[in-house]
């Protein structure tokens, strides 16, 4: 399956450029003119990388930024940069906001697919090493142990009642699923651990972690227990009174 790119880019002639440049190298580009716009179609079509422009006229780039690292379904999305700005203050204002890497203009094509290259390597090892993580998860002592004190706990209707909770949240008619790392993380809560903990584990910064639980993965369980989470530990007290969980 093609990979699919965002290219958001106000200025024609290098957004046409940039979407014969990924056609020819076998991506599925999606090309818009406004930041606006920009973020609809990425809520809408999940790219799999974005490429943004920062200088566009109703909505620069930082904003664009700011706003899909707040939305559960795109906060994940890497995201490159485009910018005729060199200054270091500039490019460190994209890194705090999650901006995965910088490309200044002109670049060479080879510049722009090893930027590309790069980001989907790492988001291949990061998936890889979750899938790895939920399967010892789910045969860990902590978990089976859990599930033989409360053999009541029913843990896949719980995945597929959060899904459709994540479908509501987004307001789509199409079927989602939990993502493997938000599995990961509901059962290292489940089984006792905190996000810091959960963090080390996946090798990630324990805010930023927190921030994407809190997004994400809490907005679903609020939005299917018709509750308010004030922080990780009420995650259990919540299931078990909607009758996923037993015993706690």
């Amino acid at each position: 399956m093609k990979k699919k790119v965002l290219v958001i880019e106000d200025e024609k002639l290098s957004r046409n450029n940039l979407v014969k440049i990924l056609r020819a190298e076998a991506f599925e580009p999606i090309s818009v003119e406004s930041g606006a716009i920009g973020i609809q179609v990425a809520i809408e079509q999940e790219p799999d990388i974005i490429i943004c422009d920062i200088m566009m006229p109703d909505m620069d780039g930082y904003e664009v930024l700011r706003f899909l690292r707040q939305e559960p379904s795109t906060t994940l999305i890497p995201f490159i940069f485009l910018t005729a700005k060199t200054e270091r203050t500039d490019m460190r204002q994209g890194m705090n906001l999650g901006a995965d890497d910088y490309l200044t203009k002109p670049f060479e094509i080879d510049e722009l697919l090893e930027a590309i290259s790069t980001r989907f390597k790492r988001q291949d090892v990061l998936e890889k090493y979750v899938q790895t993580l939920l399967l010892q998860l789910q045969q860990s002592p902590d978990i089976n142990n859990a599930l033989k004190v409360n053999p009541t706990w029913n843990i896949e209707k719980l995945y597929v009642d959060l899904s459709q909770a994540k479908q509501q949240l987004k307001d789509s008619n199409r079927q989602l699923k939990l993502t493997q790392l938000e599995k990961a993380c509901l059962l290292q809560i489940l089984s006792g651990h905190s996000p810091s903990i959960i963090a080390t584990q996946l090798n990630r910064d324990p805010n930023g972690l927190a921030v994407d639980l809190s997004r994400g993965l809490y907005r679903y369980i609020e939005a299917l227990t018709g509750g308010k989470l004030k922080n990780w530990r009420d995650i259990p007290l919540l299931l078990s009174q909607k009758g996923y969980l037993s015993n706690i």
